[in-house]
């Protein structure tokens, strides 16, 4: 669906009615998610670097063994994954580049209930947020026109099939795959993860550094990702990170059945109405969701074996690719987007729409070269 609909701010139980929307079936795919090497993590909740403990000694060697032959292992998968990401594109204008232009405007798919990243503040109003602004920035560097873009509205789930990567179509030739894409590029806090990547989509460089977070009510017993969580109904958006996260860490903490929604904020939806214990989704979305519901905390006090803990995941624009002219040019943009101290750039979006709900968490963005340990 486009920007056609008209509504309010949600915020709270106002965004009931509004969360009325047809749940996609999706297959579950667990992505690799992947973290920081090095540096210091701008998020709370987990290490900045997460390492394997140290199972030799009083825990026998062959434990050990098996842990570093299954570590190799993943190594040794994730591989092409690194190589498709690190070898960068020139940023030389060519046939994607071509036809956005002959087409006049640039078509991005994004969201419209993540407050301060995409929505519509109020009534009758464009939509808006810091993932609206560096849209807008793209449409400017390729268009000569900011207003130069429309938006499509997409769910978490919908994200791989605007692009024409529906996982179902995998093993298809991709200009048949490109056929069914609707939208250019996807902007709508989407993480760069190798499920992602092996499936024919290719990102920019990292635009936000964030991680996976937990939101419980106020008086919730709930501390964090550790012993408090055992038994939890948790909830995520599908097709997220937050999905695979739980897919793979469920049988760890004893969870209940998932509740898998369509938008994160569907699950703000089902934790005020008591359905879940709990919200799993990116802590910059988290602290969107703290904005408008007082009633929820962010539950940070996670503890126990880091293989259990969320790792730091970046954000990147994500693009098809078979085009990898769009994808040089995009990176262009962003070093220019990053380095702009002017009211268009990459700090004065944050200070606009991020910096009340996160403070200096992520006040500097990420670098271009970035390294991302998958």
């Amino acid at each position: 669906m486009t920007w056609t609909s008209r509504g309010g701010r949600l915020r709270g139980w106002g965004g009931v009615a509004a969360m009325a929307v047809l749940c996609a079936l999706a297959s579950l795919a667990l992505f690799c998610l992947p973290g920081r090497v090095g540096g210091t993590a701008r998020a709370t909740g987990a290490p900045d670097r997460v390492t394997a403990p140290d199972s030799a000694g009083a825990s026998g060697g062959a434990s050990a063994g098996h842990a570093l032959t299954a570590a190799a292992a993943a190594a040794d998968d994730e591989k092409p994954c690194a190589e498709k990401y690190e070898n960068r594109p020139p940023a030389e204008d060519g046939a994607t580049i071509a036809g956005i232009k002959e087409r006049g405007e640039l078509v991005v798919g994004v969201d419209q209930n993540s407050y301060h990243w995409a929505y519509r503040g109020t009534y009758g109003s464009e939509p808006e947020g810091f993932d609206i602004d560096l849209a807008r920035r793209v449409a400017k560097e390729i268009l000569g026109d900011a207003n130069k873009v429309r938006f499509k509205t997409i769910s978490t789930a919908d994200r791989g099939p605007a692009l024409g990567r529906d996982e179902k179509d995998k093993g298809r030739p991709a200009a048949e795959r490109d056929a069914g894409a609707s939208v250019d590029m996807v902007i709508r806090t989407m993480s760069i993860t190798c499920g992602h990547i092996d499936n024919g989509i290719a990102f920019s460089t990292p635009y936000f550094e964030t991680r996976q977070s937990l939101v419980v009510p106020q008086d919730s017993l709930i501390k964090g990702f550790g012993p408090t969580l055992r038994g939890s109904k948790l909830c995520v958006a599908k097709g997220s990170t937050a999905e695979s996260f739980l897919a793979a860490q469920s049988e760890y903490y004893a969870l209940k059945p998932v509740t898998k929604v369509p938008s994160q904020l569907d699950c703000l939806v089902e934790l005020q109405l008591g359905v879940v214990n709990g919200v799993v989704t990116d802590s910059a979305l988290a602290a969107s969701q703290l904005a408008q519901d007082p009633g929820v905390k962010i539950a940070d006090g996670n503890e126990g074996d880091a293989a259990h803990l969320p790792r730091p995941e970046f954000y990147g624009i994500a693009m098809r690719d078979s085009a990898p002219d769009l994808v040089g040019r995009v990176d262009h943009v962003l070093a220019d987007y990053r380095k702009d101290t002017g009211p268009r750039g990459w700090r004065k979006s944050y200070e606009k729409w991020l910096a009340a709900d996160l403070g200096n968490a992520s006040v500097s963005p990420p670098s271009a070269d970035e390294k991302i340990a998958w």
